[in-house]
């Protein structure tokens, strides 16, 4: 083999070297870059995860406040009803779940058996409040004390040492179960 024959299949095989470097330097910048693609839209998704749990959460605080709101609003409203001079008005008014333990209070105190009676079965009444009405002189108004959930355990032993057995009946149907 000549000397230049061996020259130029050693040339040809430095450039066959070179290309295939060059190809491997440019596989593995493609691969680099794909990984580094990748890892953008994953922080991308992770950071749009981000953001949506945010603006989850600004909407959730914020619709708690608004509830909140309207929750004062409805007692404040509540409240002023609770001092109507028809007696319909007042029972509602005593009905409401979201009347005010204050306005259940002093409804407690009403004149009127059907408005006390509803006090009395409204789970949003306190227990001190229950405990009051337990000793009123109307039978049915201490019936609905001793079906209340929120009546408690002291209040519940007093009844069942009632005048009256249907009173008395409830509170054991109550335990009973």
């Amino acid at each position: 083999m000549s000397e230049d024959y061996r020259e130029f299949l050693e040339r040809l095989e430095r450039e066959r070297q070179e290309q295939l470097e060059s190809l491997e330097r440019d596989r593995r910048e493609h691969l680099e870059e794909i990984e580094r693609r990748r890892e953008a839209r994953e922080d991308e998704k992770e950071w749009r995860i981000e953001q949506e749990k945010a603006r989850l959460e600004e909407q959730k605080r914020l619709k708690s406040e608004r509830a909140q709101e309207l929750l004062i609003s409805l007692q404040a409203k509540l409240e002023h009803l609770s001092h109507d001079h028809d007696m319909v008005i007042r029972r509602d008014v005593a009905m409401n779940p979201s009347t005010s333990q204050a306005t259940l209070d002093r409804l407690s105190r009403d004149h009127e058996i059907v408005v006390r009676r509803e006090v009395a079965g409204n789970a949003s009444t306190s227990p001190a409040t229950l405990d009051h009405l337990s000793r009123d002189p109307e039978v049915v108004v201490r019936r609905y004390v001793a079906e209340n959930p929120a009546a408690s355990q002291a209040t519940l032993d007093r009844l069942l040492h009632d005048d009256e057995a249907v009173v008395r009946r409830r509170v054991a149907n109550r335990t009973s179960t």
